[in-house]
């Protein structure tokens, strides 16, 4: 089983970066590819999104993970981690290009409030 993991700090709130998650933000920000996303729940003190991700023939299933950030209110850290039984390394490109959308749509959210 292949696994990649993507971390990424971003300057929002949880809660906002889950809701961004729950409509169909999370598919539009998701690079040329399907992805379908579960809706958010909390886990501990954040929230965790279920993703699938179907890449030309091939399967994947992960998680996004939102934090609140030891950096102080206002701060998140995403962690997404997708396995699969196939190689990984164009999805581990989309996962990093998808995370940066994530942030950028999220500080923009953030920033407009």
């Amino acid at each position: 089983m292949s696994r990649i993991e993507v971390v990424r700090h971003v300057a929002a709130d949880p809660a906002g970066v889950a809701l961004l998650l729950s409509g169909p933000a999370g598919r539009d920000l998701w690079p040329d590819e399907e992805a379908h996303f579960g809706p958010p729940m909390r886990s501990g003190v954040g929230f965790a999104v279920d993703l699938t991700v179907d890449e030309a023939g091939r399967h994947a299933r992960g998680r996004v993970d939102i934090t609140a950030a030891a950096a102080g209110p206002g701060a998140t850290d995403l962690r997404l981690v997708l396995s699969s039984n196939t190689g990984l390394s164009r999805l581990s490109l989309d996962a990093r290009r998808f995370l940066s959308r994530l942030a950028d749509a999220a500080q923009a959210r953030s920033s407009a409030a």
